[in-house]
């Protein structure tokens, strides 16, 4: 009797929580999201400067950066080198080892003479591109040297939400398969903002066009897309401005617009039940346009 107690109130406590855990509030709610970098390269975690021969009253800084097929780390260091030889030479220098870094394809190695971290341009390199894990410090002199100004240790990404007026209309583009050029991508983020109006007679889109708003006082005008001179996945949007006047999408050489009317889309405005539509948006693939949206 006593095990069945247990049970029924270990149920009842099971029961209670999935019940609050259903009705409690999304765990991230806010009006934007950072996103901090993942694996990212590492930097040396420690370092020894060895005096080799005869030693002076110097004092010298070292730093190490690791670089990686993606980027560099961040400045690690100081690793401070007592007495200093006051000429460093091919018999008086400093060995400066590290640890490995896995991942890690060389490292450079830079000298300060004080204790603020190398920045920016600067002449502070001892050795660059070392793909071994010791550099001997021989010479009083250093080359030039630019440290990254980008920390991938501090570095996120921020995504905010955006308020926008009732009936505004987002358009979002994915690329992915053959035909998903970057080109195409570019070209279209950067012509959607051109809105050209056309009120009188049909009009030959420019590759830089982007929406089209078609209103014009008579029927049966024209919009005539471009074949030539633009990028695999050029989007258009052609949009009925006037009511009551069918307007004509082709493509130049009665290309293909598919998925409707073979060589040609008619638009009305507002749309029937026998006709098309008042807009239409439509992509081209190399070979010829496709509709992919309407309304």
């Amino acid at each position: 009797m006593r095990h069945l107690q247990t049970l029924l109130c270990t149920l009842l406590l099971l029961t209670a929580a999935m019940a609050q855990n259903a009705s409690s509030p999304p765990d991230l709610i806010g009006a934007h999201l950072n996103l901090p970098l993942l694996a990212l390269p590492a930097p040396v975690t420690g370092a020894e400067v060895q005096l080799v021969g005869q030693g002076g009253t110097s004092f010298y800084n070292y730093w190490i950066v690791a670089q990686f097929t993606i980027g560099p780390s961040i400045v690690a260091g100081p690793f401070p080198g007592y007495r200093a030889p006051q000429t460093l030479s091919g018999s008086n220098y400093f060995r400066i080892g590290w640890s490995r870094v896995i991942g890690a394809t060389s490292y450079d190695v830079l000298r300060t003479a004080g204790f603020t971290m190398p920045q920016g341009a600067c002449a502070c390199a001892v050795a660059t591109g070392v793909t071994a894990t010791t550099q001997n410090d021989q010479s009083n002199s250093l080359s030039g040297y630019t440290v990254g100004s980008f920390n991938p240790q501090t570095h996120t990404h921020v995504l905010d939400t955006e308020a926008v007026a009732a009936a505004t209309a987002h358009l979002i583009l994915r690329r992915g398969g053959a035909n998903g050029a970057i080109a195409g991508d570019l070209s279209n983020a950067a012509s959607m903002s051109n809105v050209t109006t056309q009120t009188g007679a049909s009009y030959n889109a420019l590759a830089s066009d982007g929406l089209i708003l078609a209103a014009y006082a008579s029927g049966n005008q024209g919009i005539v897309l471009p074949v030539t001179g633009i990028a695999v996945g050029k989007i258009y949007v052609v949009k009925v401005a006037s009511a009551g006047v069918p307007v004509n999408v082709t493509a130049v050489g009665g290309a293909a617009i598919d998925l409707w009317s073979g060589g040609q889309v008619q638009l009305w405005n507002p749309p029937t039940t026998t006709q098309n539509g008042s807009s239409v948006m439509v992509q081209w693939d190399g070979t010829q346009y496709w509709v992919i949206g309407s309304t």
